[in-house]
Formats: C-alpha cells, sequence, structure tokens
C-alpha cells in the first residue's frame, strides 16, 4: 500500500505542480465567483489579503470548484497509477482485502462514487476553455480512464456504481438538468475572462447564482 500511495501522490503532485496549472485552475473554474458567496464563516484564501495562491487556498473552496467544473479531482486522481503499478501478487492481494470489506473498500466505494460523479464531456469544455488546458487535459481524461479501468478490474463490477443503484440513479436523472447549468455557466466564464472590469462585475451576480445551481444539482459543495 505504501508503494500504491506514492505512486499516487507522485501523479497528483505532477499535476498540481505543473508550471502551467494554477493559471489554468483560476482560469477554468468558478473559484473567484465562490470566493464571493456569503456562504463561508472564513475566506477562501489563507493569504494575506485574501490573494488567491494555491498554497493558500483553503480545503473547501478547493474541492467546491472542482465539484462545480465536474472533474472532482481531489476525489479520485491518482487511483490509476497507483492501480497500474501492481504486479499479479499485489493486485490479488488487494482484491482479497477489497472482498474483505472494512477501511480498504470504503475508500474504494467513496471513490468510485466521486467517479460516477465525473461528467467528461462536460469537464472537457471547462478544461479547454481555458489557457492550459490543451496540455492539463489530456493528463486528467487519461488519468481519469486508467483509474476507472483499474477499479472495474479490482472490484469486478460492470460499472462505478453498480452496488449503488439508487445512488446511480439518481446521478443519471439529475445529469442532464445540471449539464445546462454548467454549459451556462462555461459561457458566462468566458465572458469574464473576455471582458473589462465593468463587464465583471456585471457578470458577477450571474456566476454566483450558476454556482448555486450547479451545487443543488451535484447535492455538494465542498
Amino acid at each position: 500500500y505504501l508503494d500504491m500511495a506514492r505512486r499516487s501522490m507522485a501523479t497528483y503532485r505532477g499535476l498540481i505542480d505543473d508550471p502551467a496549472f494554477w493559471t489554468w485552475f483560476l482560469d477554468a473554474t468558478p473559484i473567484a465567483s465562490i470566493a464571493g458567496l456569503p456562504i463561508a464563516s472564513r475566506p477562501v484564501s489563507r493569504a494575506k489579503g485574501g490573494a488567491f495562491t494555491f498554497d493558500g487556498l483553503r480545503a473547501i473552496p478547493w474541492v467546491f470548484s472542482w465539484i462545480q467544473t465536474r472533474i472532482l479531482v481531489p476525489g479520485w486522481f491518482g487511483l490509476g497509477a497507483a492501480l497500474a503499478g501492481l504486479d499479479t501478487n499485489d493486485l490479488a492481494k488487494i482484491t482479497d482485502d477489497f472482498a474483505r470489506g472494512g477501511f480498504f473498500a470504503t475508500v474504494i466505494d467513496n471513490a468510485m462514487q466521486e467517479m460516477a460523479r465525473v461528467r467528461p464531456p462536460i469537464a472537457r469544455r471547462y478544461a479547454l476553455a481555458a489557457e492550459g488546458g490543451e496540455t492539463i487535459w489530456p493528463v486528467i481524461d487519461a488519468e481519469f480512464t486508467a483509474a476507472r479501468d483499474g477499479l472495474l478490474a479490482l472490484t469486478g463490477r460492470p460499472t462505478l456504481l453498480a452496488h449503488s443503484k439508487a445512488i446511480e440513479r439518481a446521478i443519471e436523472h439529475r445529469n442532464p438538468w445540471t449539464d445546462v447549468l454548467n454549459l451556462i455557466q462555461i459561457d458566462l466564464l468566458a465572458r469574464a475572462r473576455r471582458g473589462d472590469n465593468a463587464d465583471r462585475e456585471r457578470l458577477t451576480p450571474l456566476l454566483q447564482l450558476s454556482v448555486n445551481g450547479v451545487a443543488a444539482g451535484m447535492q455538494s459543495t465542498g
């Protein structure tokens, strides 16, 4: 498990330490709109003056932003690399551990639920609309495919939520409606990037409404 953790961490750090990542994240996600919502007891950033820095960003808005974009990176990214590095004996061992239940099985089930909420066609639109997306998105997409395939092989399940049909159906029913809200938000973010300060001020309440709508559709914030 230690080797799996190391591979997972290296893959995760490889994404967020990419020189293009932070600028891309600020452009691709509605983090600026989340920062202005009156829903938290603490500011989004720990940095002096509330400036957006990676090291200063708090965990809740970090996760909130990924949920909005339907990518949900904190819930699964790195699992593909962790599982791909297993040899036959190691895979047999963790498969047995999963079948026994307990902590490891819970971690895997939680990751599969988060991955089931990912919406790749929508996520791709967010990613490619922002500067740097042409390099960031292929990394995310490849790791998603590796993680999904690895988890299905490990669990022997036909789908990510085959073990939880009620949640699977709920996600399927909400997806079309949430997709529309995401597309509206992507357009608003693009207008804000292109516009001047007056445009961004005018778009702020609309972006915040879109954040509220997507959060309702996803049934979670951060």
